[in-house]
């Protein structure tokens, strides 16, 4: 998430949905609604009096906005029977069921069990023991974050209470719990700051191989599908690509701006892009891309779809939603966040198997070169595109979609497997 200096609390649709910020502090909580909040689970969550309240049983309560290395500062107080929840980072909603518990760290808000708030839990585990409790219910207390890479450390009402080190989450969303029947979780003045520079490689990435597509300041290594240069309706914004209607284009049409990642073909790669779709946006990432003068990009490459799911017209068919691998498998709609917030997508290609994660849940599955592939082309509007019918290429460049439409990417990267 890029930093954000806004001031006046001016509203800013463009930077994930943050509403308000102090200096480099990016409010997730605008004390006036829900947005840039979803809600899993049977939990009720309200804004009362400028406060996000929780209650009514089981459930979480998740931003849009994402992080990996930050820190978090906010207030917290919790009331009623049997009283439990906690503030998840780094976490996403499980694969096999959206409304349980957030794979991800907590930092646990309880006050009626050993590993009580100020302890550090994974899902089911307390991990990171807090020295001390020096909270309890009914009154409210600060709770401060910083996670930067391996290294967790909490503070509650500023002092130190919890350090540990743990690799296994690395990126995800914020949430807030809502726990039991009976109890009540507020929450106020909720923020964090991004200490992750945007298109960089931490150590840990660099010693696994990863290499960016794109370093935030020019597009060395891009040009247009079938051509040299990069087509004019692509800028650098804000250390983004950001592609936008052509010139004497309406929306929808394309502008000839098709891009590639032109310097080297990839094979067997993993590859993580973040998205943001402007109002009605349609595009596309490309893998495998076979380029032949005179066809179009997606003349014989697989596409994953990237879409404003809720106003683009092109939403009715659920294969066309964003993430799918387009017109063949539709993924998950509720691991998409809306137009606006950003999303990151990975793609993994290993010897013709293929997966699609988005937002940190696995969404689509499939196999290149095989019959159940040949079928999938089949019941698609490919089947009769000779370069399918010829067959995906083995290997290929990297490609995104101009379609008429704003959209921005950042943090391209990729690793050879």
């Amino acid at each position: 998430m890029k930093k954000l200096l806004l001031l006046f609390f001016t509203v800013s649709f463009l930077n994930s949905g943050a509403i308000y910020a102090q200096s480099d502090w990016v409010s997730l909580f605008n004390g006036k609604d829900l947005t840039g909040w979803f809600i899993r689970g049977k939990a009720t969550w309200a804004v009362q009096n400028g406060v996000l309240v929780g209650e009514g049983g089981m459930g979480h309560i998740y931003t849009y906005t994402t992080a990996s290395d930050f820190e978090f500062k906010g207030m917290f107080r919790i009331t009623g029977e049997k009283t439990n929840s906690g503030f998840y980072f780094r976490a996403v909603p499980p694969e096999n069921n959206p409304d349980g518990f957030p794979r991800g760290y907590e930092a646990q808000i309880c006050h009626n069990q050993d590993a009580h708030t100020g302890w550090l839990w994974k899902p089911g585990t307390p991990t990171g023991k807090a020295e001390k409790l020096i909270t309890k219910d009914g009154e409210w207390f600060s709770y401060k974050i910083k996670a930067v890479g391996n290294n967790i450390t909490f503070w509650i009402n500023d002092e130190l209470v919890m350090k540990y080190e743990d690799d296994e989450y690395q990126s995800g969303y914020f949430a807030i719990q809502g726990h039991n029947p009976g109890m009540k979780i507020e929450a106020k003045e909720l923020y964090y700051k991004n200490l992750k520079k945007d298109n960089s490689l931490s150590k840990q990435e660099k010693e696994s191989g990863w290499k960016l597509l794109f370093n935030g300041k020019n597009f060395n290594g891009w040009r247009q599908y079938d051509g040299t240069k990069m087509p004019e309706n692509w800028v650098i914004e804000d250390e983004t690509m950001k592609v936008h209607l052509g010139k004497g284009k309406k929306p929808g049409q394309g502008a000839n701006g098709d891009i590639i990642f032109g310097d080297k073909k990839f094979k067997n790669f993993e590859l993580s892009i973040d998205w943001k779709a402007g109002e009605m946006a349609n595009s596309g990432i490309f893998y495998n891309i076979r380029e032949t003068p005179g066809k179009k990009i997606y003349y014989a490459a697989p596409e994953i779809q990237v879409l404003d799911n809720e106003n683009a017209t092109d939403n009715k068919i659920d294969s066309h939603l964003a993430g799918s691998l387009y017109d063949m498998i539709a993924a998950d709609p509720g691991t998409v966040n809306p137009a606006g917030f950003w999303n990151t997508v990975v793609i993994k290609v290993q010897d013709g198997k293929v997966s699609h994660t988005m937002n940190g849940r696995k969404v689509v599955e499939y196999t290149l070169w095989t019959k159940e592939w040949d079928e999938l082309v089949q019941n698609s509007k490919f089947k009769n595109f000779p370069g399918f019918i010829e067959g995906v290429s083995k290997e290929g460049y990297i490609g995104l979609q101009d379609h008429g439409y704003t959209v921005w990417f950042k943090n391209l990267k990729i690793r050879e497997l």
